[in-house]
């Protein structure tokens, strides 16, 4: 196979969206009408990030509008099942025949025919429940010399770090405070209830021990933003009353009449 050969073109504005989408999440029915409304007002069509025209998403959201404006609502879609491809964190495992191959005859005498694989797997998604924290106890062998007093422990398993806290206990405990916003000691009662304890105090230090891991990656961000060109604004569409009468006394609104003596 040539060099290239069999890898698919991603186009870089698809990336970018994905990206986008991954960070801010999708953007809102509403949000999609009042941008159509606001590109109708000035005649232009809707855009992608590559200048190509978006023709599907700005009639779907003038749709959507012109349904508000009428009095009915647009219908709700993707409320069925979810397809087993949207779940990417699960884990996969592939259940075989213990007694039947491809090739193999059929187990029904009376068929006479040979099985082959339909590359069609039945599928079946199972969730299970854990705590938030798990603890292992590894209760390792430990043998001393009769003669010389010398002891010898037990190895580790394969890939186990001699470390009290694993790296993925941290990023736990940071993310369900600082990204769900559960309290230390809501976490506390959880953890207790799963039979794993941890004090609030140890909690704090091991999300202190993690800011300080990630604090160069932090710093290099921090440097890298602060050359950027974005202007970040607040994407709402509803107007302060008050901002608003403020503006049109400064005049800084267009066709406001400035006050007098300014």
């Amino acid at each position: 196979m040539a060099k290239g050969e069999g890898i698919p073109k991603t186009n870089p504005s698809e990336i970018e969206n994905l990206i986008e989408q991954m960070i801010f999440g999708k953007r809102t029915e509403r949000y999609q009408a009042k941008k159509a409304e606001d590109q109708k007002s000035e005649g232009e069509p809707e855009k992608t990030r590559d200048g190509q025209p978006r023709a599907s998403g700005s009639q779907q959201a003038r749709s959507e509008l012109s349904s508000i404006e009428g009095g009915r609502r647009p219908g709700k879609k993707g409320h069925g099942r979810r397809a087993a491809s949207g779940y990417s964190g699960a884990k996969v495992v592939n259940c075989r025949h213990e007694d039947l191959k491809p090739g193999d005859a059929c187990p029904d005498h009376l068929c006479g025919g040979r099985l082959y694989d339909l590359n069609e797997p039945k599928g079946l998604l199972q969730f299970t429940g854990q705590p938030l924290i798990t603890v292992t106890h590894f209760k390792r062998e430990l043998l001393r010399c009769a003669k010389c007093q010398q002891r010898y422990v037990a190895p580790l398993p394969e890939g186990i770090k001699d470390e009290r806290y694993d790296a993925t206990c941290d990023a736990t405990i940071a993310l369900m405070r600082y990204g769900g916003g559960l309290p230390w000691r809501r976490q506390v009662g959880l953890k207790a209830m799963g039979g794993t304890p941890l004090g609030e105090a140890t909690m704090w230090e091991r999300c202190e021990a993690t800011a300080d891991a990630a604090m160069g990656i932090f710093l290099r961000l921090k440097r890298l933003a602060a050359g950027g060109e974005v202007m970040h604004t607040d994407d709402t569409w509803v107007r302060i009353l008050s901002c608003l009468k403020e503006e049109r006394d400064s005049g800084l609104l267009p066709g406001a009449r400035p006050k007098e003596g300014l």
